[in-house]
């Protein structure tokens, strides 16, 4: 099997959120993490981009979704793109 690589939009409950915690958060939580990076959205209100690379196995995308929706302060997760690598 191969590995993937995906990208996840999470949105943080509300604008007071600390992202710095969250992404704090997610490193402790997921040792598969890439990449993470704030995206402005508008109003004050910044969104939290995450890659991670995972091999391609069955169930594992729910892991990882079920890691970061667990998370103090995210609100709403997206799943970006995914790909082969």
């Amino acid at each position: 099997m191969g590995k993937v690589a995906t990208t996840f939009k999470l949105m943080p409950e509300s604008a007071e959120v600390d992202l710095d915690k969250v992404q704090a958060d997610i490193k402790e939580k997921l040792d598969c993490v890439q990449d993470m990076k704030v995206e402005p959205i508008g109003f004050g209100l910044n969104s939290l981009l995450v890659m991670v690379v995972t091999e391609d196995s069955s169930g594992g995308m729910d892991e990882i979704e079920n890691s970061l929706t667990s998370i103090d302060g995210v609100g709403d997760i997206e799943a970006l793109s995914s790909t082969l690598l």
